[in-house]
């Protein structure tokens, strides 16, 4: 839904992000990135502070950086200064190749 830069998909990718099939979820995150969904800035970061996987917190910041606003690339540079205190290796590891992509 994303990939069809179609404004109108964002209800439903929002509703997607929620799917318990972490492939759905996965790609209805990035999704709202690709879409530049910035009215869904607060969404994203609210999965980036308070999800419960770190791949859905890996994804959400991966859609902020695909927004490209001073907003977005602020937000990256305040997790990318946290990365030190997480304490899963692989989030570590991955969320600082996307926020990297984006400041980098």
């Amino acid at each position: 839904m994303g990939f069809g830069n179609n404004q109108t998909a964002v209800p439903a990718l929002i509703e997607f992000s929620k799917s318990e099939d972490e492939y759905v979820r996965l790609a209805a995150i990035s999704s709202l990135g690709v879409l530049k969904a910035v009215d869904q800035f607060d969404y994203l970061k609210g999965i980036v502070i308070d999800g419960k996987l770190w791949q859905d917190r890996a994804m959400a910041l991966k859609a902020i950086g695909d927004f490209g606003t001073t907003q977005s690339k602020a937000f990256l540079e305040a997790a990318k200064s946290k990365l030190d205190t997480v304490e899963n290796a692989k989030e570590r590891e991955w969320s600082g190749a996307l926020i990297g992509l984006y400041l980098d």
